[in-house]
């Protein structure tokens, strides 16, 4: 018990935000060049509560480039109960590199959710096109990872580990597909990430290290030549989840791993 307890006291998968006034999403990945383009599936949370509001509804999208640096926020109008699909390139500043992170937070809290000292929490769909695909690979959301509170300040809600720990990707690399292991930081800390690639029966085949800022993304890039391969990061972040991007010729899928 004892030792379960180093790894599970004061050391939560995610925080609740310290403002009753915030709103919360996950700190999704955004991808913006000549092969790929990213989308996000757009509801009205809030008018799912109150249908008859006639409130404006809409939603402040906020982006940040690779190393976890706010470039812009974009505030949206929505219509209520009603489903859009917002293609991001259309909405991210000039000049960027070609991915990041962003969060989409909602205009505020309804009454019936706020009484139960809880959060409107944006988990959504992201969508990724491939080499001009018709066809768009979707992925939900994670997890709370970062709060917006009424003064627009941000709280980062990911939970820090006290000692290192390792996760190992729940899929297999296998060739002739190429991969991009994408790792979020949704800590307030700055997180040391190491990429292990294995075979089969563990033999050391790549290493792979990053340092990411709080709210900055990395992919790490594998190629499988000859055989299956496995993947294992060790950081201090409770979950080191990633997203896979898994991609030959025309086709991509994505998924959390």
């Amino acid at each position: 018990m004892l030792r379960l307890a180093t790894w599970k006291i004061c050391q939560p998968l995610t925080v609740a935000p310290s403002s009753p006034s915030s709103v919360v999403s996950d700190l999704f990945v955004w991808r913006n060049t000549t092969s790929f383009k990213t989308y996000f599936e757009l509801t009205s949370i809030p008018s799912l509560f109150n249908r008859i509001s006639t409130s404006e509804q809409y939603v402040t999208i906020s982006i940040f480039n690779a190393y976890g640096v706010k470039v812009s926020d974009v505030k949206l109008s929505i219509d209520s109960c009603r489903r859009q699909t917002l293609d991001l390139s259309r909405i991210l500043p000039k000049g960027l590199d070609s991915h990041g992170t962003f969060a989409v937070f909602h205009s505020h809290t309804p009454s019936p959710v706020r009484s139960l000292n809880s959060f409107v929490a944006e988990r959504g769909y992201v969508g990724y096109s491939y080499n001009s695909s018709a066809l768009l690979s979707y992925v939900h959301g994670n997890l709370d990872a970062i709060a917006r509170s009424a003064d627009t300040s941000l709280q980062m809600l990911g939970g820090n580990s006290l000692r290192r720990r390792s996760y190992m990707l729940q899929h297999l690399l296998k060739p002739p597909y190429n991969y991009e292991i994408a790792i979020v930081n949704p800590t307030k800390s700055t997180q040391d990430i190491r990429c292990d690639v294995l075979s089969l029966n563990g033999t050391l085949k790549q290493k792979f290290k990053t340092t990411l800022q709080s709210r900055a993304l990395h992919l790490f890039q594998v190629s499988p030549c000859h055989e299956l391969l496995k993947v294992v990061l060790h950081s201090k972040l409770i979950m080191a989840r990633p997203l896979v991007f898994r991609s030959i010729y025309s086709g991509l899928d994505v998924f959390h791993g």
